[in-house]
């Protein structure tokens, strides 16, 4: 019986060879890498391409502005106003550490009256919003010019079925009306300052001294 024996040609005529179109860990963490550094890189190039192309368009409003501010006044200073509006409310949306701040600020000043002038409302919105914060129920949403607060039926970190579930929700804008906590803009969140506006006042008692005197007159 004989064998047949490879021919030269079969064999790798030397060690680079033997490595030719195969990868070491090392090449291919540094393939991987390259690869991430590229997309970041291209994110990065997007995201500055885009903030550019936003500042060349505010600086010509503001060339156009300053050529028509002398034909046309009150065309440029509408613009002009529109413009310092929208960078104020830019400036001034509140962001969760000014809520946080805020009801803490607000429980203080609660702890320094008696218990009995506490208003009601007042009362249950701080303790709502306590409730949410120390629960990771409550979510800020940045508009850009203004600042939305939902809260959720569940903690972030809930795992249940329910909480993943997203065919068991309602539409957004049902979601979004029916948790629908507080709007913030030019530094204050608006309802929250609405409830406050007469934390000391129980409203109770001038109720009930109401249904006294009818009765004393009675």
């Amino acid at each position: 019986m004989s064998f047949a024996h490879p021919t030269p040609s079969q064999y790798p005529a030397t060690y680079a060879d033997l490595s030719a179109g195969t990868l070491t860990l090392e090449e291919q963490n540094a393939s991987e890498t390259s690869k991430k550094v590229s997309r970041l890189r291209r994110i990065g190039i997007a995201t500055s391409n885009y903030i550019k192309t936003i500042a060349t368009d505010y600086a010509t409003v503001l060339k156009d502005i300053c050529k028509d501010s002398r034909s046309r006044p009150l065309k440029a200073a509408s613009y002009g106003g529109l413009l310092a509006g929208v960078i104020y409310s830019y400036k001034s949306n509140p962001d969760i550490r000014q809520l946080r701040s805020k009801v803490v600020d607000l429980r203080q000043d609660m702890t320094l009256l008696p218990a009995p002038i506490h208003n009601k409302k007042a009362d249950a919105h701080l303790e709502r919003l306590t409730s949410l914060l120390n629960n990771n129920r409550l979510d800020h949403y940045n508009c850009f010019l203004f600042s939305v607060l939902l809260q959720r039926p569940y903690d972030r970190k809930c795992n249940i079925y329910e909480a993943q579930d997203k065919t068991t929700r309602n539409w957004w804008w049902q979601e979004i009306w029916n948790n629908l906590v507080d709007i913030g803009a030019f530094n204050r969140f608006w309802y929250l300052e609405h409830t406050f506006k007469d934390y000391d006042v129980n409203e109770d008692e001038f109720q009930l001294n109401s249904v006294s005197s009818d009765e004393v007159k009675l």
